[in-house]
């Protein structure tokens, strides 16, 4: 019954501050087509010079928007301080600076959206798996307002707060959240990815384990360490210089370093640089592989 109540005082709350704006959107004649002078705005040809201090106030403004959405998100649990944001893409921006047309700070209007996913403790200080979330702020500076909202799923569910500075979650549009989400954080099925959301999953990365096993063997050995830094920092890849370090320490070869430590040996000569040398290897190894035709 309490929370039916603070609904009902919500909707009340929202439906009077629409009816205000509304009334001085009339008084004020906001809903008809303000021109240059009414709204501040100047011609392009009057550059204003930001200065240092409106360009830190600029930056300060941002990062105010970006707190302002987590804390409306982070409030809906029990331990608010605790709710972690990753993977998150933030957007700030000056609806007439960004378009060229310099306006007073006074008249400017700002939109910011921040989406990603966050995680949350439980009573036991546990946290739960990682959920997506999507919020959007607007601050009209003439008005002195902002009006906001905030997306997320909680318990496989997609909630809506109610407004922004409400810690009421009302049930929320699924397709509508996912097309929010997208535009800004990608296809909500993929955010698994986390960071490599934009990766490829297939067999680029299959040489990985092999260099990291290639050197944990070569670790071992005392000067080899100095050695790859020296190759590497060369023109040659790392490809040849894990191969000439095997070529050097290992004794016991498996047979595909074998056939490249012998034509190493046979090509490449104690003068050579690192990279003469792995041209040579490349030549050689070309040469074969026609012969073989």
């Amino acid at each position: 019954m309490e929370k039916i109540v603070k609904v009902v005082i919500e909707f009340i709350k929202i439906a009077l501050l629409s009816a205000i704006a509304i009334l001085m959107g009339m008084n004020i004649g906001i809903l008809q087509t303000p021109t240059l002078s009414e709204t501040g705005i100047h011609k392009p040809s009057e550059e204003i010079e930001l200065s240092e201090d409106s360009k830190d106030e600029y930056n300060q403004r941002e990062a105010d928007l970006r707190k302002i959405m987590e804390h409306s998100l982070s409030q809906l649990f029990k331990f608010p301080e605790s709710v972690r944001f990753r993977n998150t893409n933030y957007e700030y921006r000056r609806v007439f600076n960004d378009h060229g047309i310099n306006v007073a700070p006074e008249k400017e209007l700002e939109f910011a959206t921040l989406c990603g996913q966050y995680s949350a403790q439980n009573a036991m200080a546990v946290y739960g798996s990682a959920r997506p979330f999507y919020a959007e702020v607007a601050v009209n500076n003439e008005e002195k307002g902002i009006t906001g909202d905030v997306w997320l799923e909680i318990d496989g569910e997609i909630k809506k707060l109610l407004s922004l500075d409400s810690s009421i979650a009302l049930d929320g549009d699924k397709e509508k959240f996912e097309k929010l989400y997208a535009k800004k954080c990608g296809d909500i099925q993929s955010a698994f990815m986390g960071v490599f959301s934009q990766y490829d999953i297939g067999y680029a990365a299959l040489s990985v384990k092999y260099y990291l096993e290639k050197l944990d063997k070569l670790s071992k050995y005392p000067g080899a360490k100095d050695s790859l830094i020296k190759c590497s920092n060369s023109d040659a890849s790392h490809d040849y210089c894990i191969g000439a370090e095997i070529c050097q320490r290992v004794k016991k070869l498996d047979e595909n370093m074998s056939e490249f430590c012998s034509i190493k040996k046979q090509v490449c000569s104690g003068n050579d640089e690192h990279a003469d040398c792995e041209e040579k290897l490349k030549a050689a190894y070309k040469e074969k592989k026609a012969s073989k035709k």
